[in-house]
């Protein structure tokens, strides 16, 4: 009994930070993801190749429709334009405070 009341006040403060992130309204970045998850070796790239493996991301690192649409990830369209005006699209994954709670257990793995 005083080894899981040690453990709970151990983990209280990580369940406390779990909970702020998974009720921030804000999106975030791949990169932004992996550091709040905070687990060892697993960055931006090695989040994006477990995403990719975990059949979650394609190969072009962009959701497959289902995670878009259960609310885990969102797709943002960037234009810019190069030195001579041509117009190039680029898209972004960013993830939603839910999408970080469905990546955890894809970090478990």
């Amino acid at each position: 009994m005083a080894e899981q009341e040690a453990k709970i006040i151990e983990l209280a403060p990580k369940a406390e930070f779990y909970d702020r992130v998974a009720s921030s309204p804000d999106l975030l970045t791949i990169e932004e993801a992996a550091k709040v998850l905070n687990y060892p070796r697993i960055g931006r790239n090695n989040l994006f190749k477990l995403l990719r493996d975990g059949r979650i991301l394609t190969k072009g690192n962009v959701p497959y429709q289902q995670y878009i649409d259960n609310g885990y990830f969102k797709v943002v369209k960037h234009v810019y334009k190069d030195n001579e005006g041509v117009e190039y699209i680029e898209l972004q994954t960013m993830v939603t405070p839910k999408g970080v709670q469905r990546i955890v257990p894809v970090l478990a793995y």
